[in-house]
């Protein structure tokens, strides 16, 4: 993937684009951004005033509520005919968000939506991860939102170090952190961690309940900046409630009454 997008894209950049329907070729496309992207010892970013400043693009086209910043990057090598699929699950009381990565012949294209998003060469604005659901009403957000985003990222050379995330309600009123899987990535809620964990913030957006713009989503890393795996095999984890107590056994998740 290019870091360069031509500014025309830019443009006439739709809100539509987020909302398209996903076809099998937004599919197939998705694994070639995912596997260009950045890799994961490459974070963190250190571009705090650019972050700082599409934030206040966010705020001003009143999309606060709607979406976030990620930290363009990837974990492994997906392979053709696959793509990431989340989906949030709620267990004693906290939420999680597990992603997959599916065959793409298994997924049902008219009960997902587009999550992530990059800016691509020649295809402007383009989905790598998807989610289980209904997309987002975007209605009241600012119709030029993406092209002031986009021209952002374009004069800054950022294309390829930053990107859109669709935010979901019931995570977004939280701190969230990231694990690896060998079959994907869990989130779960930041306060159940230990707090000796070693992270890199990969979002960023507008907090629900204190108004402020900063960290949204953490990873935890290892001593070489590679993602710490929550498990190593995926074998028998057919549920987020296999993942969290597998994760509880091991002492990295630390429940508390709630």
């Amino acid at each position: 993937m290019s870091g360069d997008v031509g500014s025309r894209h830019a443009n006439d950049d739709p809100i539509s684009w987020l909302e398209q329907s996903i076809t099998k070729e937004v599919l197939h496309n998705s694994y070639k951004i995912y596997n260009n992207l950045p890799p994961e010892t490459s974070l963190p970013i250190n571009e705090a005033e650019h972050l700082v400043h599409i934030g206040k693009i966010i705020w001003d086209c009143k999309a606060s509520n709607k979406i976030g910043v990620v930290a363009l990057h990837h974990h492994e090598t997906l392979l053709p005919d696959h793509s990431f699929v989340g989906h949030i699950e709620q267990l004693n009381k906290s939420y999680y968000y597990w992603t997959r990565k599916l065959a793409n012949e298994r997924i049902n294209l008219d009960k997902v939506c587009g999550y992530k998003f990059s800016y691509v060469e020649g295809k402007r604005l383009c989905p790598f991860e998807f989610r289980q659901g209904q997309m987002l009403d975007l209605s009241g957000v600012d119709k030029t939102l993406f092209s002031r985003i986009g021209q952002y990222l374009i004069k800054n050379y950022l294309t390829s170090r930053i990107g859109l995330v669709l935010l979901i309600p019931e995570l977004s009123k939280n701190k969230m952190t990231e694990f690896s899987l060998p079959c994907g990535m869990v989130q779960v809620e930041t306060e159940l961690l230990p707090k000796d964990q070693t992270t890199v913030t990969t979002e960023w957006h507008w907090d629900p309940r204190t108004g402020l713009y900063g960290a949204g989503v953490y990873c935890v890393i290892n001593k070489k900046g590679e993602h710490e795996e929550l498990v190593t095999k995926c074998e028998g984890l057919s549920k987020i409630v296999d993942v969290v107590n597998l994760a509880e056994q091991a002492g990295l998740l630390q429940f508390e009454v709630r």
